[in-house]
């Protein structure tokens, strides 16, 4: 009962009576009368425009009323047209209200009553403020990933898409208020960047609120699979940490753009995805619009100055701070091509903000030093180098123009170990094997094959190149990646190049794919250039 009543006085029927009803009021531009009689003689265009009039209406009318609250911190709720929309549907669909008008006279008069003082307690406080926020419902099924101090994040499908849950628990009044700031920046964020350059190194938000019982955050978005940058610390020549370095400042550019700053980036903040190695900034939990008032306080070196002591100073320059700090952890200083790096890093790494390169400017700064590097132009090269071994195969090129983003990363040196660029190289011969016949042509049941077109597929390495594929979310794990290699007698690193290249012999014998030895061999060089 308390609830439905929290419901009828503001999600359900939102304020003065008299602008669902009697009238609606949109001060100092129109006044609209509605009244029952004339309503169903309205042309569906008039009562169009009259409903957006009454939309306009309750929303100055429920955000007038959070504003009256006094929120901790400065900060209250917002009511978005979308979420209003949302209510009034529910209470057409309740036959609360009909068109824009109450169906019970008698409720009409009580709330023209309760509206005058309205919000005058607790409750009814805290019913305005779930009011304003949207309610997701937790799927049933959740695979558990990660608790941290904030939050935990959980897995989950839907429609046969992958999604992240993020639930954080909102136990008192100043943890609701600085969620409903975060919704009201992801929400927005999300609506104004979509599409654009530099998005797509910004995570997919999906959906972000409340639960169904208004005491947890909930925040979902789509799942990357991919390792943390976290993995790669110290382990990247210069060439990858300036394509990695390019890419997540045009997604700082767009952030900031929006007057958003991230405030939380570090290495284990950035996903570097498996599908197109395309680095992702990730949890958004401390994000916050640059104008809102911020306490947080990092003591970790990864942090810029201002903010490591109270009261901080947040702006956008320690965001490029953070990201200077992060691709100076990636790198190997020792590396010569390092210095071409160097200088940008230290630029945004500059003891004061003021010192410090803008977003925008960052982008030009690493595009120079690529351009100096001539990455582009070696990774064409590299490309070619491989494309031409497959050029007597239709499919083979088509499987290998899908694996070009692997394939540059292969260049770049995105994959420090020999184990993982042969992982790299398995995922390839498994590409081909499937892309073969009807699709149904699976690597593990090749793998078993006495007889396939004339080849004896049991060997160890085509059970190697399966193991490989099969293991992939535990390439990071040196205890599983262990594992794997003392099934196969420990190789060192020139023996598991050479059980790749066998089982590409022995794979192209039975696909009769001719060149399939030649592009693996040639994919494995590219594996191994210095440049």
């Amino acid at each position: 009962r308390r609830i439905l009543l929290n419901r009828l006085m503001v999600i359900i029927l939102f304020g003065p009576a008299q602008c669902l009803s009697r009238r609606v009021n949109h001060p100092g531009q129109f006044s609209v009368r509605i009244t029952p009689e004339i309503w169903s003689n309205f042309s569906a265009q008039q009562q169009r425009a009259s409903r957006d009039a009454l939309v306009d209406a309750l929303e100055d009318r429920l955000n007038a009323w959070c504003q009256r609250v006094e929120w901790s911190g400065g900060r209250f709720p917002v009511y978005s047209r979308e979420r209003i929309q949302e209510h009034l549907k529910t209470l057409r669909g309740l036959d609360v209200i009909r068109d824009t008008g109450f169906s019970s006279s008698l409720l009409e008069a009580y709330l023209v009553g309760r509206a005058r003082q309205f919000p005058c307690d607790e409750t009814e406080e805290t019913a305005l403020f779930n009011g304003a926020l949207q309610r997701i419902r937790e799927p049933d099924v959740l695979d558990p990933v990660d608790t941290g101090g904030q939050a935990t994040v959980f897995r989950f499908s839907e429609n046969s898409v992958t999604y992240a849950m993020r639930r954080v628990d909102l136990r008192t009044s100043e943890e609701r208020l600085k969620f409903v700031e975060r919704v009201n920046t992801l929400s927005s964020l999300r609506q104004r960047i979509r599409g654009r350059e530099g998005s797509q190194y910004i995570y997919e938000l999906d959906r972000i609120g409340l639960s169904a019982s208004g005491e947890a955050g909930i925040e979902i978005y789509r799942w990357i699979d991919g390792v943390s940058l976290e993995e790669k610390r110290s382990k990247l020549p210069t060439r990858a940490v300036v394509e990695i370095g390019a890419r997540l400042a045009r997604g700082l550019q767009i952030l900031h753009d929006e007057n958003v700053i991230h405030r939380d980036i570090r290495p284990r903040n950035v996903i570097l995805s498996d599908d197109n190695l395309r680095p992702v900034f990730v949890d958004f939990g401390l994000a916050r619009l640059a104008t809102s008032q911020m306490e947080t306080v990092f003591a970790d070196e990864m942090m810029a100055p201002e903010v490591r002591c109270s009261p901080p100073a947040w702006s956008k320059a320690a965001d490029i701070y953070a990201l200077g700090s992060t691709l100076k952890a990636l790198a190997n200083p020792k590396e010569k091509e390092f210095a071409k790096l160097g200088s940008a890093v230290e630029r945004c790494c500059a003891y004061t903000s003021e010192q410090r390169p803008t977003a925008r400017d960052l982008v030009e700064m690493l595009c120079e030093v690529e351009s100096e590097l001539r990455i582009q132009e070696k990774l064409e090269a590299s490309w070619n180098a491989v494309a031409i071994t497959a050029s007597g195969d239709t499919g083979l090129h088509e499987v290998l123009r899908k694996f070009r983003p692997t394939l540059d990363g292969l260049a770049l040196g995105l994959f420090p170990s020999a184990f993982e660029r042969c992982g790299q190289v398995a995922l390839f011969l498994d590409q081909v094997v499937e892309s073969r016949g009807d699709g149904r042509t699976k690597l593990g049941s090749m793998k078993n094959e006495k007889n396939y077109n004339g080849v004896d597929l049991r060997s160890a390495s085509v059970d190697f190149v399966h193991s490989l594929r099969l293991e992939r979310a535990h390439w990071q794990d040196n205890r599983k990646r262990q594992q794997i290699l003392r099934r196969y007698g420990e190789p060192n690193d020139s023996a598991m190049a050479t059980m790749i290249a066998d089982a590409a012999n022995l794979l192209g014998r039975a696909l009769e794919i001719g060149c399939l030895t030649a592009t693996v061999a040639a994919l494995l060089d590219v594996s191994n250039v210095s440049y």
